[in-house]
């Protein structure tokens, strides 16, 4: 009996437990309303949890032996505590982004580091900022972005449409370009997919560099790829179409305008307008400006609007999918994507063919449909880019991870393949439209043939888009990585070790077909056809460029430890990299760089931080002793509001300061390879007996070697502020940086070049200064379903060249020291000559007779004479010195709107030849509609038309008036999106559904006007235009 009772007394002590313990149900969503998968719900204090599933739904059973409170947590949300009664209601749970943790690990050098640790100067962009502007090349997609990085997108060519950056500015007269490194490894991204990216890091200072050593001078950019996540497997599908059109074209007057200015311009200079050997052949009377008004005779005075024929909106399309997902042993992101843009060049003859001028040539004569034909062969201007990523992650134990990354590239790229030797690319596609007079010849002659003129015979533009033949390249990357991470902790906590291995190769091959037709111009007066150049058959070409190879491989020891608040970390590394590259005068001598490199950094309570960084690296660019280098740094930081002293505040939540020092290098000086060798070049051909050819070419020696030369050295100082406020709604950084570039690889001017040499040694010469700040402060805040952000960003970086190897100039002020890298020496203009008698009162110009309307020019060292001594600085130099952009973003229930400004200023762009002159090839613009003449004297705003412009005019020399102020500001990025609530998706089994519409480039407010205030200098309009895209996508995840 006493057994019974006290098995009863147990039964219902169970039952009783049982009964005791609560069940709790809820769902946890986002704020925009998303249900959330993966979410960890954990009843406080204890190991008992759960994590949402699909539908973000829950249910969990809390033990009554511990607190009746649940914690609900995902990573880059802010965590929620709910306390749960009996009978608790269904739970609905909102989780907010938490800012601060999203921000909170930073990638650097080699590692991670935590934000609230870092002493550095870094800062970080995500994918969404990347994937909201529709482009080609990711590196457009950073302008604005990050405080500190210039970029400059020079050319709108499908395929080699990249920027060129700078990180604060430039301080090197070589190549300023900064290191890029993606997963690690050195490796170009211009045309990385952005749907791969998961972060992209700019290092600008040298803590956050010299780990980098020889290589870090110019800057660090650390592109680091998606990985998988444990968890359900995740699909995310996407999908863009996209219409592109000129950012900026100029285009020339009509017939009638050109015939009356270049009458003027003869009559100016004192010929007679009605030979027209004065007038490029053109006939300027008014009968003839009647014709090309009425176009009543199409063939002999056409008045061809080249840009409107034969030009055209592009499209590009985009596609991505990607899976990631795992569990404890494996995890994988796999993707692929293409990528389709096509030119802005009409090659379509049937399109052509419907254009009212070729069709007034049709009316006109038959005859002409015989040169209208289509060719079977693609000429279009057309990009492709296939890109695959897997990145793969296995632990084979709880301490030993090995990862496997591999990516391919492919990319072809199709265009006409013009006139240029070897099918390079043709920059007379753009400047056939700027340099020819509209009349300059029609398309096509009565008789059905291809017309040109003496002198321009390469100049049509239906010729070169359809009937020179085509040129395709393919293009082919691998790259590889095997990496490894062994976990010591049984022999030593928080001790580990990892390596590297990665090979990469690129290899490219290429098809073409070269011809060409007869090319014509008719004579009305004898009405004869003189043929400018003979047809040239089709010509059929393969060929294929040796791979170029990369390998590199790393090892490290690591440490990390926290005790009673102390946390150190440590770093032990070797690097060596190899590269080997065919062609030119080194092919496949490899480039050998290594380093070992060391990093201790220390911080107690997240409160007092410091760091010290050294890279020891050697390149094989210098002769044996000069290789190797030390490059130390050290930083140190405070946080303030860590301070016991500072009480937790609703105002201030987060203040500190840090400072750097230290110094880093370059080892580049343009295309020449090994300093420390010379070799021999190809010289002048030499003909032996009495024919002529073949000519044979001998050997001159090439660039002298210098065997005592080295690296040059930079020597940085970073001191930086960081700040939160209102509970970290507000955040603001400022970073102040000065810097002294030494021993700086020059080429001597001062030398002169010894007898049968190509180019004298480089030696360690020059002297650069850089100083400026970087300046980032945002707000944003979320109150319910609605949240909102904005951020304001402001770069200055200014640059003195202190010393450099130049030729002595007469006075000082002619000399590239003491001016920024790449200042515009030129002539400074004081208006025109507005008589005879002012110019008989101004000082010669250049030995020559000036005429009313001419440029004058200010005699600067005031010897009465204006020749090349009166050159001074003007203007700014092509890279800006300052840099601006504004951010905005809103969602509401679903919306989401984001918008992004960006600027930039005191930068200067040199305009001349096709694109500025009146008369270069035949050409006017508006801008010259503005010329002085008697009448307009006291109104004009370009000089006085001359006969024909060349640069031995002194109206056409290097002068400010040619130099415009190439400051802009733009609308960058503009994007609005709807994420379409989940209840209506999942019968589809949809997780989520996003459609959208961005646009880039967009609108640019600038006084260049002729051009993008990004193209490249000395710009004459011979390349192709940068796009403004408006783009439509959908995303879809399952």
């Amino acid at each position: 009996m006493k057994k019974i009772i006290i098995l009863f007394i147990c039964l219902t002590s169970s039952i009783w437990h049982v009964y005791a313990q609560t069940k709790v149900s809820g769902i946890v969503k986002d704020a925009q309303g998303m249900e959330m998968i993966g979410a960890t719900v954990l009843q406080k204090g204890t190991n008992n949890g759960i994590v949402t599933g699909l539908d973000g739904k829950f249910t969990l059973t809390l033990s009554n032996e511990a607190e009746q409170t649940i914690l609900i947590s995902m990573i880059g949300f802010i965590e929620q505590s709910i306390a749960i009664k009996k009978n608790h209601p269904f739970i609905n749970v909102t989780l907010e982004e938490d800012v601060a943790q999203l921000d909170e690990v930073v990638v650097v050098g080699y590692g991670t580091q935590k934000k609230v640790s870092l002493t550095g100067s870094i800062s970080n962009v995500g994918t969404q900022d990347l994937k909201s502007m529709p482009v080609s090349s990711v590196t457009n997609a950073l302008g604005g972005r990050i405080p500190g990085l210039v970029t400059r997108q020079e050319s709108g060519r499908p395929g080699g449409d990249q920027a060129t950056m700078f990180v604060r500015g430039r301080a090197s007269l070589n190549d300023s370009s900064p290191l890029v490194l993606i997963d690690g490894v050195e490796r170009p991204m211009a045309q990385i997919d952005p749907d791969d990216i998961e972060t992209i890091s700019v290092l600008k200072d040298a803590s956050a560099t010299a780990v980098y050593g020889v290589r870090g001078a110019n800057g660090v950019i650390l592109v680091t790829t998606r990985r998988g996540r444990e968890g359900e497997t995740q699909i995310s599908f996407s999908s863009e179409f996209g219409v592109t059109s000129f950012n900026r074209i100029s285009q020339t007057l009509s017939a009638e305008s050109v015939s009356r200015f270049m009458r003027e311009g003869a009559i100016n200079d004192g010929f007679d307008p009605s030979d027209t050997g004065n007038t490029r052949s053109l006939f300027l009377s008014e009968y003839d400006n009647y014709l090309y008004r009425t176009q009543k005779s199409p063939f002999t005075h056409p008045d061809n609007d080249f840009v409107d024929m034969f030009t055209k909106n592009g499209f590009q399309q985009k596609y991505n999918v990607n899976l990631s997902g795992g569990n404890k042993t494996v995890r994988y992101f796999v993707s692929v994507g293409y990528f389709t843009q096509t030119g802005m060049f009409e090659t379509d003859v049937d399109k052509i063919k419907e254009h009212e001028t070729i069709q007034a040539l049709l009316a006109a004569s038959p005859d002409v449909a015989k040169g209208l034909y289509k060719e079977g062969y693609n000429s279009e201007y057309k990009y492709n880019r296939l890109t695959t990523r897997s990145n793969i992650d296995i632990n084979l134990t709880e301490d030993f991870k090995v990862s496997v990354n591999l990516a391919y590239r492919f990319g072809s790229q199709n265009r006409p393949y013009g006139y240029d030797a070897g099918g390079q690319e043709a920059m007379r596609l753009f400047g056939m439209f700027y340099r020819n007079s509209p009349q300059a010849f029609p398309i096509l002659n009565a008789n059905g043939t291809y017309a040109a003129a003496d002198g321009i015979w390469r100049q049509n533009p239906l010729v070169t888009l359809c009937y020179t033949g085509f040129f395709l390249d393919f293009n082919n990357k691998l790259e590889t990585d095997f990496a490894f991470k062994y976990n010591l902790r049984k022999l030593l906590k928080g001790l580990s070790i990892d390596g590297k291995f990665s090979y990469d190769a690129g290899w490219s091959n290429n098809r073409s077909i070269q011809q060409r037709p007869n090319i014509y111009q008719y004579n009305p007066v004898n009405e004869t056809y003189k043929q400018g150049l003979e047809m040239v058959l089709p010509t059929k070409a393969t060929n294929k460029t040796a791979a170029t190879h990369r390998k590199y491989i790393e090892a490290a020891v690591r440490y990390k430890q926290s005790f009673s608040g102390h946390n150190v970390s440590g770093l032990a590394l070797y690097n060596m990299s190899y590269t080997s590259t065919p062609g030119g005068r080194y092919s496949y001598v490899p480039h050998i760089y290594q380093a070992l490199v060391g990093r201790v950094n220390y911080d107690y309570e997240n409160r007092y931080l410091l760091e010290v960084n050294a890279g020891y690296n050697g390149s094989n660019r210098f002769a044996e002793g000069h290789r190797y280098q030390l490059f130390p740094a050290a930083s140190m930081g405070w946080v303030l509001t860590n301070e016991p002293f500072f009480k937790e505040n609703p105002i201030l939540s987060f203040t500190k300061l840090r400072f750097s020092y230290g110094e880093v290098g370059n080892d580049k000086l343009g295309g020449f390879s090994y300093y420390y060798r010379s070799g021999y070049d190809e010289g002048l051909g030499y003909t032996f007996g009495e024919t002529h050819n073949p000519a044979i070419k001998g050997l001159i020696q090439g660039k002298s070697a210098n065997e005592n030369i080295t690296w040059e050295v930079a020597r940085k100082y970073n001191l930086g502020l960081e700040t939160k406020w209102l509970k970290d709604k507000i955040s603001a950084s400022i970073d102040f940086f000065k810097e002294r570039r030494s021993n700086i690889l020059c080429e001597p001017e001062r030398y002169s070049q010894a007898a049968g040499s190509n180019g004298l040694a480089p030696i360690n010469y020059g002297v650069v200064t850089n100083q400026g700040y970087d300046l980032e402060i945002g707000y944003q805040d979320q109150k319910g379903d609605f949240g909102y952000s904005v951020k304001g960003i402001y770069g200055y970086a200014h640059n003195e060249i202190v010393e450099k190897s130049e030729s002595v100039k007469p006075y000082s002020y002619m000399s590239q020291t003491g001016n920024p890298i790449g200042q515009f020496i030129g002539y400074i203009s004081d208006g025109f000559f507005s008589s005879y008698e002012d110019i008989a009162s101004s000082p010669v110009q250049f030995g020559q007779v000036s005429r009313p309307g001419d440029i004058k020019y200010k005699d600067l060292n005031h010897d009465g004479v204006i020749d090349s001594n009166d050159q001074a600085p003007i203007g700014y130099n092509p890279v800006p010195e300052m840099t601006f952009s504004l951010a905005a973003g809103l969602n509401w229930k679903g919306f989401d709107f984001s918008i992004l400004l960006q600027g930039a200023a005191r930068s200067s762009i040199y305009l001349q030849q096709d694109i500025a002159w009146d008369n270069f090839w035949g050409n006017y613009y508006e801008e010259h509609i503005g010329r002085w003449t008697p009448e307009t004297a006291a109104t004009a705003t370009y000089p006085r038309f001359t006969k024909a412009a060349t640069a031995a005019h002194p109206n056409y020399y290097k002068s400010d008036y040619w130099l415009k102020d190439s400051k802009y500001l733009r609308l960058k990025n503009i994007q609005l999106g709807y994420t379409i609530p989940r209840k209506l998706l999942k019968k589809f089994g949809v997780r989520s559904l996003r459609v959208y519409a961005n646009a880039y480039n967009l609108f640019t407010w600038d006084n260049v006007k002729k051009v993008d205030p990004e193209s490249s200098n000395n710009s004459n309009g011979q390349f192709y235009p940068q796009q403004k895209v408006i783009n439509f996508g959908i995303n879809l995840n399952f």
